[in-house]
């Protein structure tokens, strides 16, 4: 990237930060401008489901035999709590100081549909979305990389539970975020664009998902869409050189790190001036605590932390080990067989070593944000591993193509 290109990238980072946060605002503070009045009887109505679904008490299981099973119901309790602006509070006090270090920008989606629609409806519409989402994107990866590629993006979205995240709230926005910058990338992206562009999209992409997302599993939204481009420079150009590709990838990265960071890192000083509160503070804090070891009375480490989100991706609470080792293994072994019965030309592998380091990213995240990883496995942590999953398959399939 040339001088002037980095000049002119600093100044849109700028620029970019500038418009995001006040457009955001004023969304959060828009929203929070609906009277109570409007969407007092649909939250009446949503606790009601919530109540009969025992979410007071604790996360709802819903395939009880299973890990992966826990629904987020805690959260939904909360955001329904937060969606009501407090007697004497006003629009801006209400966007600013309702769990003050984060965004909340999916109040701008659920508190206008609170007017109109109750839990049971958003979740219908939700499950509409997420569905529909889901198949233009198998069928743009069909068009664009091939029928085993949109295999693969099947049994990733199957693996995470894909069936459950429609009845989560919170879940649901990250799934459709990343749905939507992967139909992005999948429509628009040119192995042409530049570095320039390129950097600013996932830059946006970051800045989107800390507005939308509470902290559940963030990295989903740079690192799918990442691996498509990945897919779609060394399918286009099999001379693609790997050093190109990773600088390409870590660039992608940093800038959704940026993009991610410093628009999270400005929602802490608005809070800060708008409550008087030391909200940065408070955000530094929770951070620390949220990459300690320990969580609540349960086994710490990084270890630990990534045994937890692999026994979340499959149906066990961690027991019958045995049999669920040895159906891996019977797995790995069809596919071995398969390797060695076509027997592949090995060197078509260079072009996709640069999606390895994005398909481990997740362990890397277990490692480091290891309380956060280990409480929140069984809820949507584990569903990280849509990435490894995907990236694996894909380079798979590929691998032992005709």
């Amino acid at each position: 990237m040339e001088i002037n290109d980095k000049k002119r990238l600093l100044f849109s980072i700028i620029l970019l930060l500038t418009v995001f946060s006040v457009i955001g605002s004023l969304l959060i503070i828009l929203s929070y401008s609906i009277p109570n009045e409007l969407i007092e009887d649909n939250i009446r109505l949503s606790r009601e489901i919530l109540e009969e679904e025992n979410a007071y008490d604790g996360w709802t299981e819903v395939f009880t035999h299973g890990w992966a099973g826990n629904l987020d119901t805690t959260t939904d309790v909360r955001i329904f709590k937060d969606a009501v602006v407090k007697p004497g509070e006003g629009a801006v006090r209400a966007a600013f100081g309702t769990y003050s270090r984060m965004w909340n920008g999916y109040m701008v989606i659920f508190r206008p549909m609170l007017v109109l629609f109750s839990y049971a409806q958003i979740r219908f519409f939700l499950y509409a979305v997420i569905t529909i989402l889901s198949w233009y994107i198998c069928s743009l990866l069909h068009t664009r990389l091939g029928a085993d590629i949109s295999f693969s993006y099947i049994i990733a979205l199957t693996s995470v539970n894909i069936i459950l995240v429609p009845f989560n709230l919170i879940m649901s926005i990250f799934i459709m975020v990343m749905s939507l910058f992967s139909i992005w990338i999948l429509r628009y992206y040119k192995s042409s664009i530049s570095l320039y562009r390129l950097f600013l999209v996932f830059m946006i992409f970051g800045m989107t998902d800390i507005y939308f997302d509470m902290l559940t599993a963030p990295l989903l939204i740079p690192c799918v869409p990442l691996l498509m481009i990945l897919l779609i420079d060394a399918a286009g150009n099999k001379e693609t050189e790997t050093g190109k590709s990773l600088v390409k990838a870590a660039g992608c990265l940093i800038s959704w790190g940026v993009g991610y960071g410093c628009f999270w890192l400005i929602k802490w000083i608005l809070s800060t001036l708008v409550t008087g509160e030391n909200v940065m503070a408070d955000a530094l804090n929770t951070i620390f605590y949220r990459a300690g070891g320990e969580a609540e009375g349960q086994a710490g480490g990084p270890l630990y932390s990534i045994a937890k989100n692999l026994g979340a991706l499959l149906p066990t609470h961690g027991e019958n080990l045995p049999g669920i080792i040895g159906v891996i293994l019977v797995i790995l072994i069809l596919m071995t067989v398969v390797i060695i019965k076509k027997r592949p030309d090995m060197s078509r592998l260079k072009p996709y070593l640069p999606c390895f380091p994005v398909i481990l990213l997740p362990l890397a995240w277990y490692a480091v944000i290891c309380n956060h990883s280990v409480i929140h496995a069984t809820m949507y942590s584990y569903r990280l591993l849509m990435i490894p999953v995907f990236g694996l398959l894909s380079v798979y399939f590929i691998l032992i193509r005709d």
